[in-house]
């Protein structure tokens, strides 16, 4: 909490921190953070696919890198970044959910949080999840920047991340060996450039938060990203539609306790695994709600 309130006081990017208040009930102590009128960013993005032209998603990814940068600044890793953590208020985006944010060790990136978790265990969303990390290294700065390519992904798109695939140790060990979203068509060169350079699978060519700042506002000087025309509008409406029509019924977007590769690489064939992964989803879905969002009582 004061890492989160020492950021927020520095950007209006990142997600305002109120305090805490207690359930009645359970007497869990609970972070109160900041409303947002529009939701989160993936709500934002399928209900609102006419406002979206490139200037617009540019602006958004702008405004994600600014609080990034002041996080990174703060030597602190974010470590759960997705477009369900990033707060949609107007237009302005603002970086939520800070449970899992942790110090960035120079040294040797052996820094986690002090929790119960284990070394060999990872929390997050996994098409957002950096392959380094799903192999069963710890977070780094550098594993919030190929988040960051990924939320690009799925503004270029308007579709979340594999949604048309199970989220299963099979997609882990794709994303492992080096498989990313398909670019999509129409997309500007310059856009998709930086997207991939930003989810490379070396963490040492990836753009530093700095640089991402500088980048990003960058395109918004590209003619392409001044104006959307209609075809592309009625073109990207389809494809929310279809990803709607089409995602699998275990792809899923919400934060869970993962078995890494690392954990698993003994495992006799898929099918333990995915037994794992099922017994640690069940442990987090019952595991009582510690962190409050306004946005999460809609």
């Amino acid at each position: 909490p004061k890492a989160h309130l020492n950021c927020c006081i520095q950007n209006a990017h990142i997600s305002s921190f109120y305090g805490f208040t207690q359930d009645p009930i359970t007497n869990e102590y609970l972070m109160v953070l900041e409303y947002s009128s529009n939701g989160t960013l993936r709500n934002f993005i399928q209900e609102n696919p006419d406002l979206l032209d490139w200037k617009y998603r540019s602006i958004i990814l702008e405004n994600i890198a600014l609080g990034l940068r002041t996080i990174h600044s703060a030597n602190l890793i974010h470590g759960n970044l997705h477009t369900g953590n990033i707060l949609q208020d107007h237009s302005r985006s603002i970086i939520s959910d800070f449970k899992f944010s942790m110090k960035h060790n120079d040294k040797n990136d052996n820094s986690f949080p002090s929790s119960n978790t284990s070394s060999r265990e990872v929390y997050g969303v996994i098409p957002f999840m950096a392959p380094e990390v799903l192999g069963g290294q710890h977070p780094t700065l550098s594993s919030d920047i190929y988040s960051f390519g990924i939320i690009m992904w799925e503004l270029s798109s308007f579709n979340p991340p594999f949604h048309d695939k199970a989220h299963d140790v099979k997609l882990i060990m794709e994303l492992f060996n080096g498989c990313r979203p398909d670019v999509v068509k129409g997309t500007p060169d310059a856009y998709v450039s930086l997207m991939k350079r930003c989810w490379h699978s070396d963490p040492t060519k990836r753009p530093t938060a700095e640089e991402l700042v500088y980048l990003v506002k960058e395109l918004s000087t590209y003619t392409c990203f001044k104006k959307i025309n209609l075809s592309e509008k009625e073109s990207l409406k389809i494809n929310l539609t279809n990803s709607l029509k089409n995602t699998h019924p275990l792809a899923t977007y919400s934060s869970k306790l993962l078995p890494t590769l690392y954990t698993d690489h003994n495992q006799d064939d898929n099918e333990d695994d995915n037994d794992q992964l099922s017994e640690y989803d069940e442990s987090v879905e019952s595991a009582p709600l510690i962190l409050l969002n306004n946005n999460n009582l809609l």
